[in-house]
This record gives structure tokens, sequence and C-alpha cells, in this order.
């Protein structure tokens, strides 16, 4: 009956992996909502004012985050969707940067408008799943620049989401050394 120590020692081990995987710092927590808590939702949207910048970024954001490569060009200015209807940059944008966009939620600090052009400020918010049930959330501010034509407002400067795309990119390339 040499089995009872293996299974003890085994119990022990397992014990203690569970302790020490609450251990260090940053905010490290249960997850108690799906892993999709972070998609910008229907909800989130109609929360802010209608025709207002916040809620066209609340929708670029939702059409990027689901790949929607017609709903991000329609969110774009109009001068700005024909340069990336030109240059292809509009379908390549979304296609790499979805994914860095569906573990983050932007959370509307506050809005400058003055006129036609206005700059939404925000907190965005990353989840990352640590371990299989708890989750590690870190933030950053970021501004968005949007221009108001014929009544509505679109987002004047695509520079995050082609950085986010152009980080995916050089991150999916093999290193010199690797090839």
């Amino acid at each position: 009956m040499r089995r009872w120590p293996a299974i003890a020692v085994l119990f022990v081990s397992i014990s203690a992996a569970g302790s020490l995987a609450g251990c260090g710092g940053g905010t490290v927590r249960p997850q108690s909502v799906p892993a999709n808590e972070n998609l910008v939702t229907k909800d989130d949207i109609l929360a802010v004012a209608p025709d207002s910048p916040q809620r066209s970024l609340l929708r670029w954001w939702r059409a990027v985050q689901y790949e929607d490569r017609s709903g991000h060009l329609q969110l774009l200015s109009p001068k700005l969707r024909r340069q990336r209807i030109k240059d292809g940059r509009g379908r390549y944008d979304v296609l790499l940067a979805w994914g860095a966009f569906v573990p983050a939620k932007p959370k509307i600090v506050s809005t400058e408008i003055r006129g036609n052009r206005a700059t939404v400020f925000t907190q965005v918010y990353i989840r990352q799943l640590v371990g299989a049930n708890r989750t590690y959330e870190t933030s950053f501010p970021q501004a968005f620049t949007f221009v108001r034509t014929n009544g509505s407002w679109y987002l004047a400067d695509d520079t995050f989401i082609e950085q986010k795309a152009d980080e995916t990119a050089a991150a999916s390339k093999p290193s010199k050394g690797n090839k």
C-alpha cells in the first residue's frame, strides 16, 4: 500500500500550487464573468448619448472586435475611408488588429468638442487570463479624434488601429535567429 504517500504528495503539491497562484503583484481576481466581458455591448453603446463622438467610438471599437471590416470603414471619416480603401489598410488593419481589441474595452473619461472636431479621452482596460479562472487587468490612456460630417461623428485618425495591426504583424514574423 505505497500508493497513499504518492497520493498525499500529489495533494500537497496541488494545494501548494493553488496557494502560490494567488501570490504576486497586480490585480488578479477570480473570473466570475465570461472571458468576453470586455466586448463592447449594445447596452454599452446605448448608454452614451446618441449622435455623439463617444457613441461613434464604441460602435467603431465593437466593429473591430467582431472583425466587421465594412462597419470599421463606415465609421472612418469620408476622407480617411477613401484613403484606407485605396491603400488596403482598412481591411488589413482589422484582420490583424482585432485580436488586440477583443480583450480590451475603452472607458470614456472625457470629451472635448470644438465645432466639428472632437477628442474622446479614454482609459483602455485590457483583461488577460491568468491560468484557467483568473484575470489580470491593466489599462492605459488613449485619445481618439473625430470629425462631424453631415451631422454624424467619424473617426478622423486611425493611428491606434494601425499601430495594433503593425505590432501583430511584427510579432508574427520569425526573428532572424529562428529562420
